[in-house]
């Protein structure tokens, strides 16, 4: 799958100012991770990172079925649960051999329906999947079955839970967090006295709480039901963008980053001992693998060729979740190389074609597939 538009940079503005007296950012243990251009290499390849992969084929039930865009994707037990938001608008589901399980789309008003999605995740505990229909949740079984509905007091454009809380993107707060029932916990970055553009996202569901982020700024936050701490801290050195430059970004061409400047955090995904993020340099997107033991970050161009020697595609596959100690990346098998010679294939891409061809699916309509990455 050939997602054209996963890099686009949202717009927002530095960290400034909290929305109440009771918020307070408490430095704790902050994982800082140095970047800088003397990082980026050429010679980096995904299998000195890579210690093994397990490709997934995700089965095309039918014309209706087909993801196009994915923006989530969680796995627990045998359960893979996938969000395309703004192509398919929906959530499908497949267990971890890639068969489909079922599909819930936007349609009408009835019970267990919805006319747009504004986000999804699951409660793992309870084992629930949650489609967030602002302003309404909506649970459904890990078979699909309907279960109930909760209608909150706000408007939200993104969600997230891990069970105990959960965080929304809202309208007036740049983060809201409620405890599981959706009674208001906590509210955050007032966006009355901050830039208008600035919101936050959540993204990741950690141990200790909710990891997210801001683009354009250089800290990753974590918040659960008593506090909001800084998480991690990425070091942009002299390369940083000032608050100055991101004011003239903004008021003039938001896509163009000042010329050797370095800022806006896209993805950020941390597991046990590797966090992968990836940010922009000179309008260019950037991979980056910071390893907390030896405490030193590689960095490649998104679009490096030679260095993909997994899946062999035209760009690196795209990370858009973890599970366990894994990378989940999504890749296309349409997009894998397909003329092989002068290319010194290694076990994991070898594993990988095998696995993506010869399916007998139509060439047009397909659903993109997913690779495990386990890190070293």
């Amino acid at each position: 799958m050939n997602k054209s538009n996963l890099f686009f940079l949202s717009v927002l503005f530095i960290f400034s100012a909290c929305s109440q007296s009771r918020e307070k950012v408490i430095n704790s243990s902050i994982l800082q991770i140095p970047l800088s251009t003397e990082q980026i290499t050429t010679t980096l390849n995904y299998s000195d990172l890579i210690e093994d992969v397990k490709p997934i084929k995700l089965e095309t039930k039918d014309s209706a079925n087909v993801l196009l865009e994915i923006d989530k994707v969680i796995i627990d037990d045998d359960k893979i649960f996938i969000l395309d938001k703004f192509r398919f608008q929906g959530v499908m589901a497949f267990d971890t051999s890639g068969k489909f399980l079922f599909s819930k789309k936007i349609g009408g008003g009835a019970e267990g329906e919805f006319t747009h999605i504004s986000g999804m995740s699951v409660d793992k505990k309870r084992k629930q999947l949650i489609i967030f229909s602002t302003p309404k949740l909506l649970y459904y079984s890990y078979e699909g079955k309907f279960l109930s509905d909760k209608k909150l007091d706000f408007l939200a454009s993104d969600f997230e839970t891990n069970g105990e809380i959960n965080t929304f993107i809202g309208q007036e707060y740049g983060l809201i967090v409620t405890d599981y029932e959706g009674k208001i916990l906590s509210k955050y970055f007032d966006k009355n006295k901050i830039h208008p553009l600035k919101f936050i996202q959540p993204f990741q569901v950690q141990e200790k709480g909710i990891l997210f982020r801001h683009s354009f700024n250089d800290t990753v936050y974590i918040v659960n039901q008593e506090k909001l701490e800084k998480y991690a801290i990425i070091d942009f050195q002299d390369k940083k963008l000032t608050q100055k430059e991101i004011e003239n970004m903004i008021k003039n061409n938001i896509t163009k980053m000042p010329e050797g400047k370095m800022g806006h955090i896209k993805y950020f995904f941390d597991t046990k001992d590797i966090v992968y993020f990836t940010f922009d340099y000179n309008g260019m997107i950037y991979v980056a693998f910071y390893d907390k033991r030896k405490k030193n970050t590689q960095i490649i161009k998104g679009n490096a060729k030679k260095q993909n020697d997994i899946t062999l595609e035209e760009t690196l596959p795209y990370v858009v979740g973890t599970h366990e100690n894994q990378l989940i990346a999504v890749v296309d098998a349409q997009q894998t190389v397909l003329d092989l010679k002068n290319i010194n294939l290694n076990k994991f891409s070898i594993k990988v074609i095998k696995s993506f061809q010869n399916k007998g699916e139509p060439n047009d309509i397909h659903n993109p597939n997913l690779v495990l990455l386990k890190l070293k």
